[in-house]
């Protein structure tokens, strides 16, 4: 049976990212890993533009979703972006809250011009709450919907940009200061989008409509990621996700007050506590300890492609676990 080829297609944000791109080769090293990577696992990979020892930006120019001024994805946290916007929202909810205690009082002294006064301002008021909370939710999605804007666009002029294919973005991510400094020089950077499950539209004037590109897409920090990231991040395409949320790390045992020698007792994390102690003759007591899965760092052993522990590995140091092949054998750019 001959092998199943993992079409990718590349663009970059704007052609200053693609001429830094080229001159150090990132994205190269990006695609060598992963040929080097997916072939142990009976794979191809194929992607588009094709690879050229001395790429230049002119002839691939169309591959650029901006000439210049490309979007910069924001990794900040949603807390941290949205400060100012939560900010404002707390002080018009602090209004608002003035406003009714005010229109309490003067309903209490029948001053029916002090309250059609009131119900005007927390009218205003109403109006500038939502006003905040639709920023809020905008802000969420801001660099994603502008990125599909373009691709959109790119597939509209210029045709290159397929359903059937993984597509990745590089761009230059925006980083705090205190993020920027406790990054290590290389890692695991970027992102998968999913696909959108319902047709999102932009506005232009009051008769031109543009659809967003609804396929999955990858942004990727060349600069910043290792050699692995297309790699990883077409696993992410393919359906699997970084384990999220609490699992049970250990049991503590106690017999009337006091706590059993020994180990606590550590199941596994899709096992449920041992039965054995529920019989009212055994005076135990068993209190159960949860931590936090930390995403990428708890993702399958530490020489998984999933994993965040190795440092740029080489493609011999790391494995593509069981189900995984089976994921990629299924994914959607698996041709």
């Amino acid at each position: 049976m001959a092998n199943k080829t993992l079409q990718f297609t590349y663009f970059w944000a704007d052609e200053d990212v693609m001429q830094a791109d080229f001159a150090k080769k990132y994205s190269q090293a990006m695609t060598d890993w992963a040929v080097d990577f997916y072939a142990r696992y009976g794979f191809d990979v194929e992607v588009n533009p094709p690879p050229d020892n001395k790429p230049h930006v002119l002839p691939l120019s169309k591959f650029a979703l901006q000439k210049r001024d490309g979007i910069r994805p924001d990794m900040r946290s949603s807390d941290e972006q949205n400060k100012a916007l939560e900010e404002r929202r707390k002080r018009v909810e602090e209004d608002q809250a003035r406003s009714e205690k005010a229109k309490k009082q003067a309903e209490a002294a029948n001053n029916g011009p002090e309250v059609k006064r009131l119900e005007a301002e927390l009218d205003d008021l109403r109006r500038k709450w939502f006003a905040v909370m639709d920023e809020i939710i905008a802000s969420y999605n801001r660099d994603e919907y502008g990125l599909r804007e373009l691709l959109m666009l790119k597939y509209l002029n210029d045709r290159i940009v397929h359903g059937e294919r993984f597509t990745v973005v590089f761009c230059r991510f925006r980083y705090t200061g205190l993020m920027q400094m406790r990054m290590p020089e290389r890692g695991t950077t970027g992102q998968t989008y999913d696909k959108l499950t319902q047709p999102i539209v932009r506005f232009y004037g009051s008769s031109v409509v543009l659809p967003l590109w609804s396929g999955s897409f990858a942004i990727i920090d060349p600069f910043r990621g290792d050699r692995r990231n297309v790699a990883h991040e077409a696993v992410h395409a393919a359906g699997h996700a970084h384990p999220f949320g609490q699992y049970l790390q250990s049991v503590e045992k106690r017999y009337r007050g006091r706590r059993l020698p020994g180990r606590a007792f550590e199941p596994s994390r899709d096992r449920s506590l041992a039965p054995d102690y529920d019989d009212p003759a055994f005076d135990f007591d068993e209190t159960p300890h949860y931590a936090w899965f930390r995403g990428g760092y708890d993702d399958g052993p530490s020489n998984d492609l999933m994993n965040y522990t190795l440092q740029d590995p080489e493609p011999t140091e790391v494995n593509l676990r069981p189900a995984h092949v089976d994921l990629m054998n299924g994914a959607y750019f698996a041709k």
